[in-house]
């Protein structure tokens, strides 16, 4: 029965094959449009949902500016302000301030072939950022802290660190002559938000973390330290005016002039940043919406059209044995062929060029979800549009047509 339904289907497709062709592609682009609108509108929710942990918990994330900066020329700055075994445990003892987090960011390169190099990111920080967002209480000064992935890759691929002094040696890494034993983190740690682009964040998986001591300070030689994160808790939501003032002029004497000290109010200028992207990037989560509508009417007004004229066809071969549920088989195997096609090439242009679409608040990554709406879509907008554009089948009546051709 089937191989019947499928050399009609294929006969019926050569008849009308501009018409196929046209919606086709208009189905690619719409599938396309509603799987990237799907990923799109959950890679931000979990960029959102990312930025808020710190607010839920009192954390508040501390910006500098170089002096020597235009004013309003935030983010990386040529002085970057590293603070002292002593200025460090001030301000860690600072009665307004719950906790402190304090972390310095060095890339380090090294070669994995004669001509290939890899980095990963160094971090040296003080024990409240080993508690609170590596899940480290008693992080030692003569380890370092690395995933277990990211540690297979470096035993496996390290070759010489041509721009530092490093070494490795088994479970050992030699920095500078001073050497570390590695030890493994969990793998279920999330990337630490610094800013509100995601370039920023420092990502657990490539990075490998020192605790700040007096001990290994000879850390620093050799290595170009790029940008220094700071974080402090409240017991309330915010401090008063006059003490994070107070907390920020503490700040600005350890800088000695070179930098300025203020709050990074990440969750608002995520949000602004958001909302002027929307011709950008947040217009697929509505074109997603709009696609899907397309999809589902347009088809069903092009089959209504289509079915209605093999009026004839479907009489001759209900005379022939063809059963109602028969020709309602035949459209929606017909339907399926159409709309599961477009559905799979979607799915592959939006997994291969997705990417391409970033904004610098978030990547657009796949989202399970997506999954299961690529799997269910197809099916569901079939049904919908053969009940639609077959439910005249049920006043299939042979014997009107014959009079209708006499």
């Amino acid at each position: 029965m089937y191989n019947y339904f499928f050399k009609n289907i294929l006969k019926n497709m050569k008849i009308n094959w501009k018409m196929y062709i046209v919606l086709f592609l208009e189905l690619c682009l719409c599938f396309t449009l509603i799987y990237l609108g799907i990923d799109e509108h959950f890679s931000h929710g979990k960029r959102a949902e990312m930025l808020s942990q710190d607010q839920k918990n009192h954390i508040h994330t501390i910006q500098y500016q170089d002096t020597e900066c235009p004013p309003g020329v935030m983010g990386y700055v040529s002085h970057s302000p590293i603070l002292t075994m002593e200025e460090l445990k001030r301000i860690e003892s600072n009665k307004d301030i719950q906790e402190f987090y304090y972390a310095e960011r060095a890339d380090f390169s090294y070669l994995v072939s004669e001509e290939q190099i890899k980095s990963v990111k160094f971090i040296i920080a003080n024990r409240g950022f080993f508690e609170q967002y590596l899940d480290v209480t008693d992080a030692k000064a003569e380890k370092c802290y690395v995933m277990s992935e990211l540690l297979s890759e470096i035993k496996e691929e390290f070759i010489s660190a041509p721009f530092n002094d490093a070494e490795i040696s088994g479970d050992i890494i030699a920095i500078n002559g001073k050497e570390f034993e590695f030890h493994q983190m969990s793998e279920a740690l999330k990337p630490i938000v610094t800013s509100y682009f995601y370039d920023n964040d420092i990502e657990p998986g490539r990075t490998i973390f020192f605790l700040k001591d007096k001990t290994n300070e000879r850390l620093r030689s050799g290595f170009f330290k790029f940008w220094v994160t700071m974080k402090y808790k409240t017991t309330e939501k915010n401090l008063d005016f006059e003490t994070r003032e107070s907390f920020f002029e503490e700040l600005n004497g350890c800088a000695n002039g070179k930098s300025v000290f203020s709050e990074m109010y990440i969750i608002q200028m995520f949000k602004r940043g958001g909302d002027d992207m929307n011709s950008r990037v947040r217009l697929f989560s509505w074109a997603g919406n709009i696609a899907f509508l397309i999809v589902v009417v347009g088809i069903s007004g092009i089959f209504i059209l289509i079915i209605q004229k093999r009026y004839k066809q479907l009489c001759i071969c209900h005379i022939n044995g063809l059963t109602k549920r028969g020709a309602f088989m035949q459209i929606f195997i017909e339907v399926l062929l159409l709309v599961s096609i477009p559905s799979i090439i979607g799915m592959i242009l939006v997994i291969t060029f997705q990417g391409k679409f970033n904004s610098i608040y978030y990547p657009i990554e796949w989202h399970p979800f997506t999954t299961v709406v690529f799997i269910l879509l197809p099916i569901v907008i079939t049904l919908i549009v053969t009940v639609v554009s077959s439910s005249w089948l049920r006043h299939l009546n042979v014997v009107k047509w014959l009079k209708r051709i006499e």
